[in-house]
């Protein structure tokens, strides 16, 4: 599939530049991670996990977002 003009002009008008929305979406986005946190916060206090494998799959989290972006 090629990326014409008319992609690119579709993908223009899926980006707002609305406050509402962008800070609804910053807020579905950030909420569900710090649950997230909370919840695996709390099961570190009964069963310790290593700190180097925890901030390992943190990285490679972060690493196939930016990836799986593209």
């Amino acid at each position: 599939m090629k990326n014409g003009p008319s992609t690119r002009l579709r993908v223009n008008q899926m980006i707002t530049n609305d406050p509402k929305i962008l800070g609804l979406a910053f807020l579905g986005g950030i909420i569900p991670s710090l649950i997230w946190l909370w919840f695996w916060l709390k099961e570190e206090e009964k069963k310790k996990e290593p700190k180097g494998v925890l901030t390992g799959v943190f990285i490679l989290g972060m690493i196939a977002v930016i990836i799986l972006q593209s």
